[in-house]
């Protein structure tokens, strides 16, 4: 595609964080972007740079952006500029680029959030971070706006019973947020659900983990390393889980190895251990530390990387799963992307209507639309 011209100008985040979004001019058309941020945020994503400082810095390399490019000719650029633009720069421009690609007729399931605890919901009483569901889909049958109206349902289901309990609010990702325990949480929505959709966690462990004690502090105990895997297993026999993200800390592949290795028949998923990161894939892959990838653009900076490791996931039998942010954007870009995988962790409501309302749009542009399912 021919780059006439790109315009980066800062704009807010969901959660009032400063990002960039990208505008990118090719022969009178317009190709918009932007990058969403996060609340945690791994200490091997890609380094950030203030927004004020990247368009700055773009500014004085632009003319090596205008002309004839691929997608990876693109990215290959921007990497090499990496330090200058940092990733909130980078990901907006390729993903601006990307939104000129075609449509795909794969769509993926969707990892939908009922109810928040830890960090993002700052709940006293619940550790993990989310709580999910992944609706059952009958190969041919569902469509995109099944799952996602049946999803709904679910999410509002759920509020009825927190209801029932006391005061209920959202969290940033729009989870329901309620004073009860992660065990309670997990006991309504496997109740309301029932045999409609499958359950998951992403537990985000590094934000409870204590280095200095060496445990994970939950609001009614104290684990160790140890005691944290057989809790995991504990949990994914009790409520017949069938996605785990994060169960561990960002540098413990050893944990994610063995309750990889005890749970066969769970997506075990890396996040901030492997930050997006196909180098950090090599190594889980080599440990067999995981059936799972979290892919955020924002954490490696551009498609291609993200495509990579996509790619990489799916040659060694690893679920890739495109990832929202909890500092969203009014940008459904992500959602092409996530064509290219089986799951996408988009949430139910709020901001993350963006993707999932793109998911539609796309559906209706699509030649014979399928879901695939893992």
């Amino acid at each position: 595609m021919l780059i006439q011209d790109i315009k980066l100008i800062k704009i807010f985040d969901s959660v009032g964080h400063e990002t960039i979004e990208a505008t990118v001019f090719s022969d009178q058309k317009v190709y918009r972007a932007s990058a969403a941020g996060g609340t945690s945020v791994s200490k091997f994503a890609q380094g950030a740079v203030s927004p004020d400082a990247a368009i700055k810095n773009f500014s004085g390399i632009k003319n090596e952006f205008l002309g004839d490019f691929t997608q990876a000719s693109l990215d290959e650029i921007l990497n090499k500029h990496m330090a200058e633009l940092g990733a909130q720069a980078t990901t907006a421009i390729s993903l601006a680029f990307f939104s000129s690609s075609p449509v795909r007729n794969t769509f993926p399931n969707i990892l939908a959030k009922l109810i928040g605890g830890g960090e993002h919901a700052g709940a006293k009483k619940t550790a993990i971070q989310e709580f999910l569901i992944t609706t059952r889909v009958t190969p041919g049958a569902e469509t995109m706006w099944d799952v996602l109206k049946s999803n709904f349902d679910i999410w509002k289901e759920v509020k009825q019973r927190l209801m029932k309990i006391g005061h209920v609010g959202l969290d940033y990702e729009s989870g329901w947020s309620a004073e009860v325990t992660d065990e309670q949480a997990l006991d309504i929505i496997t109740d309301v659900v029932g045999d409609r959709a499958l359950v998951g966690l992403d537990m985000a462990a590094t934000s409870f983990w204590d280095e200095k004690s060496g445990k994970y502090i939950y609001y009614d105990k104290q684990l160790s390393s140890g005691e944290q895997v057989e809790y995991v297993v504990e949990l994914a026999k009790k409520y017949n889980l069938y996605f785990i993200e994060d169960p561990f800390e960002q540098t413990d592949f050893d944990g994610f190895a063995e309750v990889t290795k005890k749970l066969k028949h769970v997506i075990i998923t890396g996040d901030d251990i492997i930050a997006s990161n196909p180098k950090r894939l090599e190594k889980a892959i080599k440990q067999k530390a995981m059936s799972g990838v979290i892919v955020k653009p924002n954490q490696i900076g551009t498609v291609t990387d993200c495509l990579q490791l996509i790619e990489m996931a799916k040659k060694n039998n690893i679920t890739p799963v495109v990832s929202h942010r909890s500092g969203e954007t009014c940008c459904g870009v992500v959602s092409k992307l996530a064509q290219f995988v089986p799951l996408a962790k988009f949430g139910t409501a709020g901001m993350r209507l963006s993707k999932l309302n793109e998911f539609l749009r796309l559906w209706d542009k699509a030649k014979n639309p399928e879901i695939v399912f893992r």
